[in-house]
């Protein structure tokens, strides 16, 4: 029994000397974006609550965060995952990992990550689960690149899901992406350009069919207010037909 006590009393310390002290008491205080009524600003608080990373999870010092169009539908209660007030919101992020729960070994204190926690990366600390999250190459330099990081997981990773796994397209197909101009529509340019499929980028105006030019689209056509012309510009730019076709704004041209 003495031995146990002894081992047990070895392990509490070694445990304390590896956790910030912020986390001795299983509970974080943190600042953060919340969002107290839906449809309403959100309010910034001091006294953000966050509980201990427990097995499995890691706690994040946020550096970036992303903002998408999933936000801006939870915070006025019309998102598919309705989330009641007080919560908040923000589903990716980068930052610095400041400590890590049991069984975790991928990233350790320290490392620059981006994370993907649904929910809660809009504060200066966020835990997240550790399949979420990721070790950047390497740190990032500037707080440029910390925005880029915090902004890739989930444009790219969409673009990435429809693009790969749904359409499975191939070098030298033809991919009709609209709202291209967007962030998944422009990962979605990227993605296919460097595929080596001829993409046709649709936006609702010059200026962004400029970015998505830029981006690598070999053509881009505007909506217009009429789907028959937007459907003959197709056409002319795709006599073989669209082979690949992601739309984001559920266009009904018959293309």
């Amino acid at each position: 029994m003495l031995a146990m006590r002894i081992a047990s009393r070895v392990a509490r310390t070694a445990i304390r000397a590896r956790t910030p002290p912020a986390l001795r008491s299983r509970t974080i205080t943190t600042t953060a974006a919340v969002c107290t009524e839906l449809g309403a600003p959100l309010t910034v608080r001091d006294d953000w609550t966050l509980a201990a990373p427990g097995p499995g999870e890691v706690l994040v010092e946020t550096r970036a965060a992303g903002l998408n169009f999933a936000e801006v539908l939870q915070t006025k209660g019309l998102y598919q995952e309705r989330l009641e007030p007080p919560f908040v919101p923000g589903n990716e992020c980068s930052g610095t990992v400041e400590a890590v729960g049991a069984g975790v070994a991928h990233v350790k204190a320290g490392d620059a990550v981006i994370a993907l926690p649904r929910g809660g990366a809009w504060a200066r600390h966020c835990v997240v689960s550790g399949a979420a999250v990721a070790p950047l190459p390497k740190p990032p330099s500037s707080d440029a690149e910390w925005r880029q990081a915090a902004s890739l997981a989930v444009a790219y990773g969409t673009a990435d899901m429809a693009l790969r796994r749904r359409a499975r397209m191939s070098e030298g197909e033809t991919v009709l992406i609209t709202a291209a101009a967007g962030g998944v529509g422009l990962a979605a340019v990227e993605l296919a350009a460097q595929a080596g499929c001829n993409v046709i980028a649709a936006t609702g105006s010059p200026e962004k069919a400029e970015i998505a030019l830029a981006a690598g689209a070999a053509a881009a056509v505007s909506y217009g207010d009429d789907p028959r012309a937007f459907r003959e510009h197709v056409k002319e730019l795709a006599p073989g037909g669209v082979d690949v076709a992601v739309d984001m704004v559920w266009l009904r041209c018959g293309i």
